[in-house]
């Protein structure tokens, strides 16, 4: 849903992470997608994509039918690689960089070093 979302609109349904990873999660996972802009063909889509509760979204064969792209999987699997092994490597090492931009556990400001006291 967010990939369409950014795909169909150039933004994310729930904003970026300037205020902070956390502040992101937490739209996520409390407040409803901006899907102002979104085509009213995928809008349904894209909604069902990004419920809340992970049970009620579509399941792959649902995506399948709903977007016409039946014949492009095999037994759950796409029948040519979608992305090349290299490059699936290297989003792997940035998203892993993204998750430790903020560390949850910095030291209070009194526990931090050289700190008076």
């Amino acid at each position: 849903g967010s990939v369409l979302t950014y795909a169909a609109t150039g933004k994310l349904p729930f904003g970026t992470a300037t205020s902070g990873v956390h502040a992101l999660m937490f739209r996520i996972a409390q407040e409803e997608p901006d899907l102002e802009g979104v085509p009213e063909g995928i809008a349904d889509l894209v909604r069902d994509c990004l419920r809340k509760d992970p049970a009620a979204r579509p399941g792959l064969a649902e995506l399948l039918e709903r977007t016409g792209a039946q014949d492009t999987v095999t037994h759950g699997r796409s029948r040519d690689p979608w992305l090349p092994g290299a490059l699936v490597a290297q989003l792997g090492r940035h998203a892993v960089r993204l998750l430790d931009t903020e560390n949850p556990e910095a030291p209070e400001p009194d526990d931090a070093p050289g700190a008076p006291g």
